[in-house]
């Protein structure tokens, strides 16, 4: 009998594909059991809210990115100038608006007061004639 027999050929290559499908069986198998764990990392990742820190994230970051961060304005100084700026503005708005009432008022006041002494001073000269 020759060993080299159709038959015996297709059960080698039936065999070596049953071997090829188990290890693509088994690959597959690997690769979800992987995902699956990444999935579980990821999702417990998520669940707890990111918090960024200069000690969390200083490593990833390049010296001239460190160096830019470390040199960067205080931007919650400079909001809290902007919002003490505003209130002084609006508070030096009001008092503005009341100093011209207080100027047209006086004004006014001053007014009538010089044409009522300019009205007595021509009637007393008139009389006085």
């Amino acid at each position: 009998i020759d060993s080299n027999s159709p038959k015996d050929e297709t059960a080698a290559k039936n065999m070596k594909y049953m071997e090829k499908l188990k290890s693509e069986k088994d690959a597959w198998k690997d690769m979800y059991e992987t995902r699956k764990k990444n999935l579980k990392v990821a999702r417990i990742a998520t669940s707890e809210p990111l918090v960024l820190n200069w000690e969390s994230s200083s490593s990833f970051l390049s010296d001239e990115d460190i160096g830019l961060l470390k040199n960067k304005p205080n931007y919650d100084e400079i909001i809290s100038k902007c919002q003490q700026i505003k209130k002084m503005a609006a508070v030096y708005a009001h008092e503005k608006h009341k100093t011209s009432i207080i100027n047209n008022a006086l004004s006014s006041f001053m007014e009538e007061k010089i044409q009522f002494e300019e009205d007595k001073l021509l009637n007393e000269l008139l009389h006085c004639n």
